[in-house]
């Protein structure tokens, strides 16, 4: 079935705002 994952890149604590979340699709079992 296709699931959905989150990859969540954390940046330096200097600078939170460069936190951001990236999204895929991809095709499991």
């Amino acid at each position: 079935m296709w699931m959905t994952v989150v990859v969540i890149h954390n940046g330096t604590p200097q600078d939170v705002s460069n936190t951001w979340v990236e999204t895929s699709v991809v095709k499991g079992p």
